[in-house]
């Protein structure tokens, strides 16, 4: 049998040539059959060629050939040849590490049967899977993968990782404390990609670029969601009235044709804009929380929401992450019994309403925590007693907390007795006081010492209760 494989720059050479001898006069007369097979096999050799281009990158990376070659770093030759900015040229040396860590799924990319993408969430998922794995399972682990690449997103591949472990090395499956903590370190890697960028394009726009974790990204999502729905009924709408003032099919077509030239990315944006205005108009601290849904069991709500609860999206919600939102966040509960069915959802009402957060804001006008000087606009309505422990939305059971605190302040079983602080309302002022951790007290740590920001008298409940 002949052997028809070519050098990598032969085929490179010969696909940049073809690529320029490609008449497009000619798919003029393709029939809808044609053009659909046309776009697929386009698409096709575009993932094939990227994947072989994230190859190669990686390959001069492993090799550091770029600074001996051209006396400049890989990531800013790549800027500099593709014009890009440096952090996303390093983003692309990231992923072609990714793409070309795992042969199996880097040969399956290379021969078309699955994109880059799916390649480089097999390397996350991976990452996953604990190191006491053998190589024969750690092998048959990816083997699984890949196939199952042809039936799953990047994003859903890259979360497989418990039920891959599942079928090649059950005995390894981790414990529920472990779980929690992988969930923990995963919530810890989001918190620390965290990003947020803007900058002028130099032609009239500006350009955003981000990340965020989850818990927080969700209600973002949901909101900027809830304003492109409301344009759609609008559009609907707008149809609907026509048709009811009998209007002909001119004013038809010029309504529908203005609605049909906006892309989804372009009704994103229109809506972001729409929801910056809204935020301009209400101030966070006396309006609605965007509505996020949390499924959670039962069990573990009765036991104090230790257990992880699940976003929509299907991505968990590490334990802390749940109590925070059950303080402060429009969380509707969905509670799941042993068998996931529903056994409640919760209202809106149980939460902080605008009242009692003005309310709070004249009370504490901040973060309690000694020498915090995050104003009101800046915390969350904290329980004293979590509600899912009985504790009431009431003034006397909340206090203002900033995020930082409150994830400090939260009740947390996993964390000692004697590193936990301690926050109550006094019954005779109705103000909140706070106790420093035993261990911080027998440390010898000044945790005596409270400030005030300006424009705040000092808080002497808390020095009272610090001193105790």
């Amino acid at each position: 049998m002949n052997d028809t494989r070519r050098s990598t720059l032969a085929v490179l050479e010969a696909a940049d040539q073809l690529l320029s001898s490609v008449d497009h006069t000619q798919r003029q007369t393709l029939s809808c059959e044609e053009r659909v097979h046309l776009m697929r096999l386009a698409r096709r050799v575009v993932e094939r060629m990227a994947t072989l281009s994230h190859v190669l990158i990686d390959e001069v990376d492993q090799a550091n050939a770029a600074l001996p070659a051209t006396g400049t770093p890989i990531t800013s030759l790549i800027a500099l040849d593709e014009h890009r900015d440096n952090k996303e040229a390093a983003s692309q040396v990231f992923h072609a590490s990714a793409v070309n860590k795992h042969e199996a799924a880097r040969d399956a990319a290379l021969a078309g049967d699955i994109s880059d993408r799916h390649a480089a969430a097999i390397s996350r998922a991976m990452a996953e899977l604990p190191d006491g794995l053998t190589p024969l399972a750690r092998k048959r682990a990816e083997e699984i993968l890949v196939t199952k690449a042809g039936s799953h997103t990047p994003r859903q591949l890259g979360r497989l990782a418990p039920a891959v472990l599942a079928e090649v090395a059950p005995e390894l499956i981790p414990d529920q404390s472990a779980e929690a903590n992988a969930t923990e370190a995963r919530r810890a890697r989001a918190v620390a990609r965290r990003s947020f960028q803007y900058g002028d394009d130099g032609d009239g726009s500006v350009w955003f670029r981000g990340s965020l974790p989850e818990a927080e990204a969700t209600p973002f999502i949901r909101s900027i969601e809830a304003f492109v729905e409301r344009d759609r009924r609008a559009a609907r709408n707008r149809e609907r009235d026509l048709r009811d003032a009998g209007a002909g099919p001119a004013e038809f077509r010029e309504q529908r044709g203005v609605d049909a030239r906006r892309t989804p990315a372009q009704r994103r944006a229109d809506a972001l804009v729409e929801l910056s205005r809204h935020v301009r108009d209400t101030p966070t601290t006396v309006g609605d929380r965007p509505r996020l849904v949390v499924t959670v069991s039962l069990d573990a709500l009765q036991s104090r929401a230790d257990g992880a609860g699940i976003l929509p999206s299907g991505d968990k919600l590490s334990a802390g992450e749940l109590r925070r939102l059950c303080c402060d966040a429009d969380l509707v509960p969905v509670v799941l019994g042993a068998r996931s069915e529903i056994l409640d959802v919760g209202r809106s009402r149980r939460l902080v309403t605008p009242a009692i957060r003005r309310a709070l804001s004249l009370r504490d006008r901040g973060c309690v925590f000694p020498n915090c000087d995050i104003p009101d606009t800046g915390c969350d309505a904290h329980h004293v007693v979590p509600w899912i422990d009985g504790g009431e939305t009431a003034l006397s059971n909340l206090a203002l907390l900033c995020p930082h605190h409150h994830a400090l302040v939260e009740p947390d079983r996993a964390r000692r007795r004697e590193d936990r602080w301690r926050l109550w309302i006094d019954e005779e002022s109705g103000r909140p006081c706070i106790a420093a951790p035993r261990r911080l007290r027998e440390s010898g740590a000044d945790s005596r010492s409270v400030s005030s920001p300006p424009g705040r008298q000092p808080r002497r409940e808390h020095a009272h209760a610090l001193a105790v």
